[in-house]
């Protein structure tokens, strides 16, 4: 298209003004800039396509990958709570959160998290003097208090607390507990 437009100009730019030496070497330039944006264009969508055939990103739906242990239990459960049965939606509620713990489970790794409430740290100590309480050990004391009133065991959180429930976590006594959140907080969020 570009060479018909290329020849048709040349031939007016002839016919009208019975010259070709400035004009002539005009179209020239013009028809090689119009073959080197082709030869771009075209360069460019072979690469596109290259990108997309060496990582297989098409035809997606037609060819998937395989599902892994995790993939599967994540489908499972989506399924699931199109039809609700409690059993299974609270089993899916369970491995929602933690899918590595299922995937891994086969290699024998156990997968765990802790998840605790306010415990008395040295950095939540200097949050509660930037807050106002200043450094006060009777109104560290306080807040220590105030913030225990929240739990139902009625105390806040110490770090031995946490290290116990990790110790626990890593010892044999928990050989078969995985996929679980375990939550030393007093009692003040439970699942």
């Amino acid at each position: 298209m570009w060479t018909v437009l290329q020849v048709l100009g040349s031939w007016l730019v002839h016919h009208y003004l019975h010259t070709d030496s400035v004009y002539g070497v005009f179209g020239i330039v013009l028809g090689l800039l119009a073959w080197i944006y082709l030869a771009v264009q075209v360069t460019v969508y072979a690469a596109e396509i290259n990108v997309v055939l060496s990582r297989r990103l098409w035809p997606r739906s037609i060819v998937q990958p395989p599902l892994t242990e995790a993939e599967a239990v994540e489908l499972f459960c989506a399924r699931s709570r199109l039809e609700p049965d409690d059993d299974i939606g609270e089993l899916c509620r369970r491995l929602d959160d933690l899918p590595l713990a299922v995937e891994l489970a086969g290699k024998g790794v156990r997968v765990n998290a802790v998840a605790p409430g306010f415990v008395m740290t040295p950095m939540l100590a200097r949050f509660i003097a930037a807050s106002g309480a200043g450094t006060d050990p009777a109104a560290l004391e306080e807040a220590r208090r105030q913030m225990g009133r929240m739990a139902p065991l009625g105390r806040m959180g110490e770090p031995e607390d946490v290290a116990h429930a990790v110790l626990y976590l890593a010892c044999d006594a928990s050989s078969f507990l995985t996929g679980q959140i375990v939550r030393p907080n007093g009692g003040v969020s439970m699942p």
